[in-house]
């Protein structure tokens, strides 16, 4: 290919995602476009049924699906599949369409699909499995930040313990009895360790949780309330300052990004059922997410099954993390910058980019 192929990025609303894409697209050194894309109420069900579409999408919100059709789509989450694979079909079967995470759709449907261990994805010559989801911490970034928010945590009493928290996700859940869990054993590490704690939240954490962390440590923690789009969050200073990381088992990305400080990590079991009470005889249990979820492990076609505690075991094995409640003091974190499997991601992408137009088209009538 003579000249820089045209690359679109399919955003859609988990942030995870998109930063996993835009890193992807960072390393592959060419020019990219954002397609920033919403959805209609009814896109689930459109999709399942019509495959590759465009019915589910909010035309008039999100930026425009149109020719000239790209050479690459880089996608991810369930949202955006049909939209991937409709920009195939009307491309003539011309544009080569990448998947990060797990799909819906088989994976032939696809050129390539990039997958962790979390989604028992069948193997075959176009799935790739890759150990953590794609990261890179830009560590440069986070020394400036810890520079400059440093000053405002000069009275806050060290060690600090930054305390990172996802939310409500599958049967992962940061309400009822996890919440005094979840308080009694941070109790207990700062009991231990001394200090204070660093915390931040995110888009799916509960308010309420933290306005009970806010009342329960006081002047012992420095609260951090999401808001999108904030140019004073301070979570990449935390990565930076903090001695060490309590982070919710939810966020896998989260954990992996505290993993890359090289400091010990903690991660907080927060899945009902996990512990002392069987998930029946918790009134979280019968919400509809945690249903589903348990369902699906059960149910559902091997490659539609999510079991993030996959990940989890496999680092606690390898002693990057420890548990929180568990272990009295967590194994040392061994630095992981991600290099390995985004250079391993990025060489499947670019010889699908070196593959001839023809073939393309050849691979989407098969």
């Amino acid at each position: 290919m003579t000249s820089s192929p045209r690359i679109w990025l399919l955003l859609g609303l988990k942030q995870g995602d998109n930063n996993q894409l835009r890193l992807l697209a960072e390393s592959l050194g060419e020019p990219v476009v954002e397609k920033r894309l919403r959805y209609r109420a009814w896109e689930l069900l459109v999709g399942r049924l019509l495959g590759a579409t465009l019915a589910g999408t909010d035309r008039n919100r999100s930026d425009a699906i149109e020719p000239p059709w790209p050479d690459l789509v880089l996608s991810a989450g369930r949202r955006n599949e049909p939209i991937a694979r409709w920009i195939k079909e009307a491309s003539g079967g011309r544009c080569r369409i990448v998947h990060l995470g797990r799909p819906w759709s088989r994976p032939e449907h696809w050129d390539l699909v990039v997958t962790t261990p979390q989604y028992q994805v069948p193997s075959g010559s176009r799935v790739v499995e890759i150990a953590l989801p794609l990261h890179r911490v830009d560590h440069a970034r986070s020394r400036d930040a810890a520079r400059r928010l440093q000053p405002a945590l000069a009275g806050l009493p060290r060690p600090w313990t930054a305390l990172l928290l996802g939310g409500n996700a599958g049967d992962f859940r940061l309400s009822g009895r996890r919440v005094s869990r979840l308080i009694a054993e941070l109790d207990a590490l700062l009991a231990r360790v001394g200090g204070s704690l660093l915390v931040s939240s995110s888009a799916r954490t509960p308010s309420g949780l933290v306005d009970t962390i806010d009342r329960h440590f006081g002047a012992r923690a420095r609260i951090y309330r999401f808001r999108p789009d904030d140019p004073d969050n301070p979570y990449a200073a935390y990565l930076a300052l903090a001695d060490r990381f309590v982070v919710t088992a939810d966020s896998i990305s989260m954990v992996v990004e505290a993993i890359a400080s090289g400091r010990p990590v903690q991660v907080f079991d927060s899945r009902i059922g996990s512990r002392r009470a069987p998930w029946f005889l918790d009134r979280d249990g019968w919400r509809y997410r945690p249903l589903v979820q348990r369902l699906s492990r059960l149910l559902a076609p091997r490659r539609l099954r999510r079991d993030p505690m996959r990940i989890h075991r496999r680092l606690e094995a390898e002693g990057r993390i420890g548990w929180l409640g568990k272990d009295e003091k967590p194994a040392p974190s061994t630095l992981d910058d991600g290099s390995r499997d985004l250079e391993l991601v990025t060489r499947r992408v670019r010889a699908l980019l070196a593959a001839a137009p023809q073939e393309a088209a050849s691979d989407s009538r098969g």
